[in-house]
């Protein structure tokens, strides 16, 4: 069997320091390499600062991981750009603002589609990554809505058939195909 040796988060992530305080590990990363202006698209090499970022990664050995990723900011050297400092983004790592890693969201996201809320949230804490059922639904839900935004209606499916107090009503195929003993 093939021993995997390197731990890394993605391509342009430098592992620094990983600590065991407890039973959580500590991971200490930094971004490497130069940014892209996310208004302009013009590449800088002039570095303004740095912003930390603190995510949630997938538990090693039962463990909770903490993954503090160092990423830089960057001066826009475009004159015509209203934006003149930027923050590295790394969008196979972590969405923007996002709490988690893409790979531990996709975790919640499988186990929340298969088991559901709060036995999701049992055994999520049970492999070391302990997340609210609530936030295991708000996680499908932001799924979804991801994709429905991408995708649109083709066919439309109309209940046209109702009981209402005590009267029958709906439009005339459906009513043929009651009368002649065909239940849609």
């Amino acid at each position: 069997m093939q021993r995997k040796s390197v731990w890394s988060l993605g391509q342009g992530i430098r592992i620094l320091d990983a600590k065991q305080s407890g039973s959580h590990w500590l991971i200490s990363a930094t971004a490497i390499g130069s940014g892209v202006c996310p208004d302009c698209g013009k590449r800088s090499t002039r570095r303004y600062g740095w912003h930390e970022r603190h995510l949630q990664d997938l538990p090693a050995q039962g463990a909770p991981v903490a993954v503090k990723l160092r990423l830089q900011r960057w001066q826009c050297r475009n004159e015509a750009c209203e934006r003149k400092t930027f923050t590295a983004q790394l969008a196979e790592v972590a969405a923007p603002r996002a709490r988690r890693t893409e790979r531990a969201t996709e975790i919640i996201y499988l186990l929340g589609h298969g088991v559901g809320g709060r036995p999701g949230e049992r055994l999520i804490k049970r492999i070391g990554m302990p997340t609210s059922d609530d936030t295991i639904l708000r996680c499908l839900k932001r799924r979804v809505k991801a994709r429905s935004s991408k995708e649109t209606a083709r066919v439309v499916g109309v209940d046209d058939w109702a009981w209402r107090k005590g009267s029958m009503y709906g439009c005339p195929r459906s009513r043929k195909m009651f009368s002649s003993g065909l239940v849609v």
